[in-house]
């Protein structure tokens, strides 16, 4: 047990040090979800520098960004969703970091890519490698008397064209 003038010199020492481990941590500052040629993409600004960890999850398909030692800017809001994007959560981790959650239609291979500059951080989380769920559709060209002329298995109907067909 601390007595007389010791125990406000250890209060502001503590205090000191809890200020000193906040000062490193950088502030996510803002949040932006959009959409290029290459698909939907997720622009996190920070002042200062965190360490980035992004992984995916799966049932359902999320895409995580951990940021450590990070906090959050007060009054941060969400980003609207974008297409391919159906729900965005954030929130703070027990380990003093930050934890972006992107909720997805679709599995998908996300890229990384930091953007430094004196005052702050960039992070793009990149969604463009989204991953088409495999669905096969047979096709069949009958002829009028009723026989199967010619039949073809073809992986997602995106990829149809006319000379998909053949000829008959």
């Amino acid at each position: 047990m601390l007595h007389g003038s010791w125990r406000p010199l250890v209060l502001c020492v503590a205090a000191g040090l809890l200020l000193a481990g906040s000062a490193r941590a950088a502030t996510v500052t803002s949040l932006a979800l959009g959409r290029d040629e290459h698909g939907p993409q997720l622009a996190v600004d920070v002042s200062g520098s965190a360490s980035p960890h992004l992984f995916t999850l799966s049932h359902p398909t999320r895409v995580v960004l951990d940021l450590s030692p990070a906090v959050l800017r007060p009054g941060l809001g969400l980003p609207a969703v974008t297409p391919g994007v159906m729900n965005v959560r954030l929130g703070r981790r027990d380990d003093g970091g930050v934890r972006i959650v992107l909720e997805l239609a679709a599995a998908a291979r996300p890229q990384l890519v930091t953007e430094t500059s004196a005052e702050h951080t960039t992070y793009r989380v990149l969604l463009g490698g989204a991953v088409m769920p495999r669905t096969f559709h047979t096709l069949q060209c009958i002829g009028p008397d009723g026989q199967v002329k010619w039949e073809e298995t073809i992986e997602n109907l995106r990829e149809l064209s006319p000379s998909s067909f053949g000829s008959v």
